[in-house]
């Protein structure tokens, strides 16, 4: 007999999880930064990329893989932290000088506002 052999497990349901895609212009997710990991996704072509991961605010949690170099640079340049609340937007569609296509995207930041909020009769410790 274990020590968790007594325990009353709750089955907790886990909503979502699924990646956000970028399809057209203004195509926008915003939710609380969950966790911002540096290598743990893979593009479509099996490469090791950055992966945010959002709760949104009816609970869903969603990833943005950070495949495009456009979208990794946005995100890197908002210095995203646990707890803040992003909101990434496909901004438009472009060309380079070579000819190559290639999307425009802007992260918005609410540093901390993800934080859960003490009520008055709530002690922090």
């Amino acid at each position: 007999m274990g020590a968790y052999d007594d325990l009353d497990f709750e089955e907790v349901e886990v909503t979502g999880g699924g990646w956000f895609k970028f399809a057209n212009v203004g195509d926008s997710v915003t939710g609380t930064v969950v966790q911002l990991d540096t290598g743990s996704g893979t593009t479509f072509d099996g490469d090791p990329c950055p992966e945010l991961l959002l709760q949104t605010e009816d609970g869903e949690l969603v990833r943005v893989t950070q495949d495009k170099g456009a979208l990794r640079d946005a995100i890197t340049a908002a210095r995203l932290q646990v707890d803040d609340v992003a909101k990434v937007q496909r901004q438009s569609d472009k060309t380079s000088a070579a000819g190559r296509d290639y999307q425009t995207f802007k992260v918005y930041v609410a540093r901390g506002a993800g934080k859960p909020k003490l009520s008055a009769d709530e002690e922090a410790f």
